[in-house]
């Protein structure tokens, strides 16, 4: 798959990938962008980017949602929050939105791309997600089968757990999509789970036998050591 293939199937899986991009740049160099990641430093990275539409007041804005309340893949969008729009002022604005107020529908969610800003392999490893999901989603099965479970474990609409595994010199790389869960709702780490790996192949692989693990996006782990 090249690259402008590999962007295609990254705009049909994520609705809106070019305005939440454009946005997220505004965003970033917008002087008051500062203390909503102080505030929300995983913002970008185990937070998503949440495009909404919102209509306020007879008129329609879009924006990425910076500031709320947080849940597991994402925000609630039921409570108050905070959205970035260039849709009032060119060079961006912060508007508050409540559900009195407004009327709020989800365009698209994009997870965060920057878990990994020193790895010098970030952008191959995003395009290996890409491939990846497409060829998930490609499955009708699989997709139909995901759809059913994630409504009943409340789990994301598509699987976004891509993580690496280390064992000596040996690498496995791949994206969840399968295995048992935590507590929390998060992958089960300590039991087996199935992966899709680059560049379509499916093994089951057990975690415990890794030296140490880490996850690329999607659910926040953190590194693991066998002692």
């Amino acid at each position: 798959m090249n690259p402008e293939q590999a962007r295609r199937e990254m705009e049909a899986l994520f609705p809106g990938l070019e305005t939440n991009e454009a946005l997220q740049t505004a965003f970033r160099a917008h002087p008051g962008a500062e203390r909503y990641l102080e505030d929300e430093p995983e913002l970008g990275r185990s937070i998503p980017w949440v495009l909404v539409r919102c209509e306020i007041g007879g008129k329609t804005i879009t924006g990425l949602v910076v500031s709320g309340t947080s849940a597991r893949h994402g925000w609630n969008l039921e409570e108050a929050f905070v959205m970035f729009t260039t849709d009032v002022a060119a060079s961006g604005a912060f508007v508050p939105v409540t559900h009195d107020t407004a009327t709020v529908s989800v365009i698209g969610t994009v997870p965060g791309t920057n878990r990994n800003p020193g790895r010098p392999d970030a952008v191959t490893l995003l395009g290996q997600l890409a491939e990846i999901t497409a060829r998930w989603a490609s499955d009708r099965r699989k997709t139909d089968a995901w759809g059913v479970w994630s409504r009943v474990h409340g789990q994301p609409a598509f699987p976004e757990c891509f993580v690496e595994f280390h064992r000596g010199d040996e690498v496995t790389r791949g994206l969840v999509i399968a295995g048992a869960l935590d507590a929390a709702g998060g992958w089960d780490f300590t039991r087996p789970v199935h992966l899709m790996i680059w560049p379509a192949r499916e093994i089951t692989l057990d975690p415990t036998q890794a030296e140490w693990k880490e996850v690329l996006h999607g659910d926040e782990v953190p590194q693991s050591r066998r002692g």
